[in-house]
């Protein structure tokens, strides 16, 4: 809980600090390379690049298409110069987010259920 808290804690300081922006230019390339993007997920590319957070935070039901939107999210970021880090608590969906969108991912502290 305490690292949990921690994390949050960095998160609220982080908000509309200027981060992570990207050019309407790298935004339009990484969306033209993936057409097959919902407008929910365009949507959340969008915000993600240009919110200016310095971390973010993606939310949804399994299966809608996070890590895929994820991935055009790391090609705008990369290719504005941006380096990009993903974390979570569990191992398994740190994987599957590194698997998924190509965003080099780390687990923090935490378990991945009952030992």
């Amino acid at each position: 809980m305490a690292l949990e808290a921690s994390l949050v804690e960095v998160a609220l300081h982080q908000v509309r600090v200027g981060r992570a922006t990207v050019s309407d230019q790298a935004l339009a390339q990484a969306l033209e390379a993936r057409p097959s993007l919902s407008e929910e997920q365009v949507a959340m590319v969008g915000q993600l690049v240009t919110s200016g957070s310095g971390v973010e935070v993606v939310v949804g039901r399994a299966g809608t298409g996070k890590t895929f939107a994820l991935d055009a999210a790391r090609a705008a970021w990369v290719a504005g110069g941006r380096r990009v880090i993903g974390t979570s608590l569990a191992a398994r969906t740190a994987a599957e987010l590194e698997s998924g969108s190509g965003i080099a991912t780390v687990k923090l502290g935490g378990h991945d259920g009952p030992r």
